[in-house]
């Protein structure tokens, strides 16, 4: 059993500095971090290092499900960055398969994206610069990878479209070839789905999203996700549905996560907390919330969604007290 995730891998390089850092100045920095980061890469970190919590807590019970490996699509690249990334994926129990091409002869440099963050301690806040996805891709890996074995999750960020692609359809008869399985049935691709939720994590808007959500089971938009419609949440969710996506999550920092699942609708309460770090907060969350609905066997009723949502908000809310995207107070 394995939960998938696809996106986007960068090296992240942290600094907490004690307030806003002006143009030209020098500060010294309260503390550091440097790890393997990306929306996709976190969740993924997240979703191993709760199962690997899971498995030690379980280690003296009789009855225990089989243990849920963490696999991750993505670019890495080579060269010294790729090697931290690597080197930090492995620690934290994440199997990690690059799918970078590196045949493609237009590109020279294939070194891993740097992203470059100042988290400023006073307020929480975090400032970040990165070249964001950058290496060119293959999708060769993605559907054997998919289909080695029975998956209980999969979470796209919405980074790396061609994988994200792949990897949504990879379920389907002849995935390697979808257009002569749409021809039979041009709605057959949608309309079969697969046993496991196809998560997306919906930090903005992208330009490449309307041929991915057709495949997509739930989305988890932050506040700042708009739609090309404009409009507010319930113009956001009805955009969606129209893709046929009947369950949506928004995020919204401190203040309550709505959700819009069939049917019916809800909010559910943060945790209130002091916030030293917002880095990876809504990474973090989306990896908890996937890790809860491979745990419970996929959501069966609006109950169990309002569990997940406070479950992942338990987590979030853990996250931000401390600096980076690596708490130990889980």
């Amino acid at each position: 059993m394995q939960a998938v995730f696809i996106g986007l891998t960068t090296l992240d390089v942290a600094q907490l500095v004690s307030k806003t850092v002006a143009e030209n100045q020098k500060v010294t920095s309260l503390a550091q971090l440097i790890c393997a980061g990306g929306p996709a890469t976190n969740a993924a970190v997240t979703f191993a290092r709760l199962e690997a919590k899971k498995a030690a807590a379980s280690q003296n019970q009789t009855k225990v499900r089989p243990y849920i490996k963490t696999s991750l699509l993505s670019a890495l690249g080579k060269g010294k960055t790729a090697e931290i990334i690597r080197a930090d994926l492995q620690e934290n129990q994440v199997n990690a398969y690059d799918c970078t091409d590196f045949g493609d002869a237009t590109q020279t440099d294939f070194t891993t994206a740097v992203s470059t963050i100042f988290v400023n301690r006073s307020n929480g806040a975090r400032t970040l610069a990165s070249t964001n996805s950058r290496l060119p891709l293959t999708v060769q890996l993605v559907e054997p990878v998919v289909n080695d074995q029975p998956t209980a999750v999969m979470l796209v960020d919405g980074h790396n479209p061609k994988l994200a692609e792949a990897a949504l359809k990879a379920h389907l008869p002849q995935a390697h070839s979808v257009e002569s399985f749409a021809a039979a049935d041009p709605f057959a691709a949608v309309e079969t789905k697969p046993n496991y939720l196809r998560i997306l994590d919906g930090g903005s808007w992208k330009p490449w999203l309307p041929s991915l959500l057709p495949f997509i089971d739930v989305a988890i938009i932050s506040a700042d996700f708009t739609t090309p419609l404009g409009g507010g949440l319930e113009s956001t969710v009805e955009f969606l549905r129209g893709f046929g996506i009947t369950k949506v999550i928004q995020t919204n920092g401190e203040a309550s996560v709505r959700w819009f699942w069939e049917n019916e609708t809800g909010q559910v309460e943060v945790p209130q907390v002091e916030t030293v770090c917002t880095l990876g907060a809504g990474d973090i969350f989306h990896g908890a919330f996937a890790w809860y609905c491979a745990d419970q066997g996929n959501l069966q009723s609006t109950g169990q969604v309002v569990k997940a949502i406070e479950f992942a908000s338990s987590i979030a809310a853990k996250s931000v007290q401390t600096f980076g995207t690596r708490p130990d107070n889980w």
